[in-house]
């Protein structure tokens, strides 16, 4: 046979063979047709609380970080805060201002609300400064100088950081520390409340619960029960139904944020001892409620019965 026998000759491929457009733009329409089907169905799971948390805390956390804030001019009828840095329980570095009182007879635990940072919190401080009780207010995770990222969990871990920070750091006694939340820190200040020691419990525009407010301004979030909310969760509905310090409740009737009714459904599952300060047409925290004759009479009053 001659070498030329043996050569075979190449076959184009054709069409046939190539790569298949068609094939491919078929399947691109089809999945741009079924993705908005897929996720449709995929949100719902997404939005169920205990799965979306990452969801959640972004929508429930709004800090600002240091520089933002005011860090200038602190000092409040002559007291300067001193810088304090402590760590909670996962390792998060967490900063607060302790405002410490000559002759005060309790330090005031301050958990705020959840925007901003703690030096926005002046306005309750000076109420518990101009009665000559010292404060210690700090930041959650991810707030301020403190480092981390907020979430459910961890503010509840910064406040236990900052109660134990007293008690073993600072060296105050159990029975000197008054226990006072801000609207989110109201669930902070909750959740302590039955597992610490403690003089007194101020809870200012509480949060009766995180699925309560969530469905008032979500209704839709309605559709999920119970068990599908994060355990635990930012839950203080019952937080006072047992023995407890004496809890002081302060709320304005015209609070846009957390509506009064929480306040009134809190203190009316609270045992005693108990007082209620209900201030009409007070807002959330704003100079309608801070300049209310009645919040200084209502402090004042609850104050001088702690031992």
């Amino acid at each position: 046979m001659s070498e030329e026998a043996d050569i075979q000759p190449i076959k184009p491929t054709g069409a046939r063979s190539g790569f298949k457009w068609g094939w491919v733009l078929r399947k691109t329409i089809l999945v741009m047709l079924l993705l908005p089907v897929v996720l449709a169905a995929l949100l719902p799971i997404y939005l169920v609380p205990a799965i979306g948390q990452p969801f959640y805390n972004l929508m429930l956390f709004h800090p600002w970080k240091y520089p933002n804030g005011l860090y200038t001019g602190a000092a409040m009828l002559g007291i300067e805060p001193a810088d304090q840095y402590f760590t909670a329980e996962d390792g998060s570095k967490l900063h607060g201002w302790l405002f410490r009182v000559p002759g005060a007879r309790h330090v005031v635990l301050l958990s705020d609300g959840n925007g901003g940072n703690m030096t926005y919190r002046r306005a309750i401080a000076l109420k518990f400064i101009q009665n000559r009780e010292s404060v210690f207010m700090y930041d959650y995770r991810g707030y301020g100088r403190s480092e981390g990222e907020p979430s459910m969990e961890g503010i509840r871990q910064d406040g236990l950081a900052a109660y134990n920070y007293l008690k073993d750091g600072l060296h105050y006694l159990p029975r000197q520390i008054i226990l006072c939340g801000e609207s989110l820190g109201t669930v902070v200040t909750g959740y302590l409340a039955p597992r610490v020691e403690s003089a007194g419990i101020v809870v200012q525009c509480p949060l009766y619960s995180f699925r309560r407010r969530a469905q008032e301004l979500v209704p839709i979030l309605n559709i999920y029960s119970p068990w599908m909310w994060p355990a635990g969760g930012l839950d203080i509905s019952s937080a006072f139904s047992g023995k407890h310090a004496p809890l002081l409740i302060i709320s304005g009737t015209a609070d846009p944020m957390t509506p009064v009714k929480h306040a009134d459904d809190l203190f009316a599952g609270a045992s005693e001892p108990k007082m209620y300060v209900r201030i009409k047409g007070g807002g959330h925290g704003d100079p309608s409620m801070m300049a209310a004759h009645e919040y200084d009479i209502g402090l004042r009053k609850f104050l001088s019965l702690l031992s």
